[in-house]
């Protein structure tokens, strides 16, 4: 078979190309009060789809007010209910990592903790079934 060349294949296109798609995205932002605005100006106000972390900020600072999209402190997103549930949830993994260290036949445990759609916290651990592998490029895969 003949390779086919690159021209070959624009001429071969029998669809026009997609018009800008209605939608815009925001990742990775801080102090955006609003991160919804920043993804709808991203969308009506810029030719991109997404913008991440200080691009995103920077844009959204170009914006003029009308555009809805304000900043704040970092003070403005603490609440006192928000850090007890954080400070909750560190002492009660540190009690468990204590706990679940070392399974009865002195091998390491191997803990899985999954949350559901509704937020419920379902663990399993299982020293024999649960193994850790290296992957090809480095990163961790878990199998349980």
């Amino acid at each position: 078979t003949k390779p086919i060349s690159p021209h070959q294949i624009t001429r071969q296109r029998k669809y026009p190309p997609m018009p800008h798609p209605r939608a815009g995205s925001v990742a990775g932002v801080n102090n955006v009060q609003n991160p919804i605005s920043l993804a709808r100006a991203v969308m009506e106000r810029s030719p991109h789809v997404m913008l991440v972390g200080k691009g995103a900020e920077e844009f959204g600072r170009t914006l003029p007010r009308d555009a809805g999209v304000d900043f704040q402190p970092d003070e403005y997103f603490w609440t006192e209910r928000r850090w007890n549930q954080l400070v909750n949830v560190r002492e009660e993994e540190a009690k468990q990592q204590q706990n679940n260290s070392v399974s009865a036949t002195g091998a390491p445990k191997k803990t899985m903790v999954q949350l559901d759609h509704s937020g419920n916290r379902n663990e399993k651990t299982n020293p024999s079934k649960c193994t850790i592998n290296e992957s090809i490029n480095g990163h961790e895969q878990r199998k349980f």
